[in-house]
């Protein structure tokens, strides 16, 4: 079972990011231990908190996490420059990012299937602008006006949204899920892609169908292939 720890700037972060993760292991017949750390101080600290989070992981005894997650929102600061805010290099084990542009809760609003067989009403796509609030608010109108009530900002539901997501359309309908149009993924590059735009999706799904069942046949598979093909030219005819 694969260990992740995951370092969040708040609650929202830490349900979406938590369901996000769940589902594409879950997808690939994986169970994974979760292992949250929380930004103590707000949005200001994110990235001292995570210089100091990557010390503190590199400095444990003990085993190291398979996988590091890092989320944060850009908050109209832009993908590319918070993301060159985020070092990484110096990271102890593979490490993604998660920088929603501006804030996490527009992409639960992504997909207006998964929000109507949640809710039984869809919402409307939504809009591209920088303006703080206004997605938590969204997010919100968007559920009253299903008739629910939503106790925690409708962050509550962000596992049952995401369960039901179609993750191709939510990835083409927000650049900051899966990185820029036209960008494509490393292979194992976690988080070293040029220009340094995170691609939480692809990675994520890479990762965890490295160490799915599947992946480790095919990994497996691919490091004897030069193996077999010598002993076949050994063989003889």
């Amino acid at each position: 079972m694969p260990d992740i720890a995951l370092f969040v700037e708040d609650f929202a972060h830490r349900q979406v990011i938590g369901a996000l993760v769940r589902r594409i292991a879950g997808d690939l017949g994986l169970d994974v231990r979760l292992e949250w750390r929380n930004v103590r101080h707000g949005y200001g600290r994110v990235v001292r908190e995570f210089n100091d989070y990557l010390r503190d992981l590199t400095r444990q005894v003990g085993p190291l996490p398979d996988l590091i997650v890092v989320a944060t929102d850009a908050n109209c600061k832009g993908l590319n420059e918070r993301t060159r805010e985020m070092e990484t290099r110096d990271a102890p084990a593979p490490l993604i990012l998660a920088i929603p542009d501006p804030h996490i809760e527009r992409w639960l609003l992504l997909d207006g299937a998964a929000f109507k067989a949640v809710f039984g009403r869809g919402c409307d796509a939504p809009d591209q602008k920088c303006d703080r609030g206004r997605y938590k608010r969204r997010l919100v109108e968007s559920i009253f006006a299903a008739g629910v009530t939503p106790i925690l900002g409708g962050l509550e539901f962000a596992e049952d949204i995401v369960q039901c997501m179609d993750l191709d359309r939510a990835e083409q309908a927000d650049d900051s899920l899966n990185g820029s149009p036209g960008a494509s993924a490393p292979p194992f590059g976690f988080g070293n892609h040029d220009p340094g735009v995170p691609m939480f999706l692809r990675e994520a799904w890479l990762f965890f169908s490295m160490n799915s069942g599947a992946g480790r046949f095919a990994k497996i598979a691919q490091e004897l292939a030069p193996v077999c093909e010598g002993r076949s030219k050994d063989s003889p005819s």
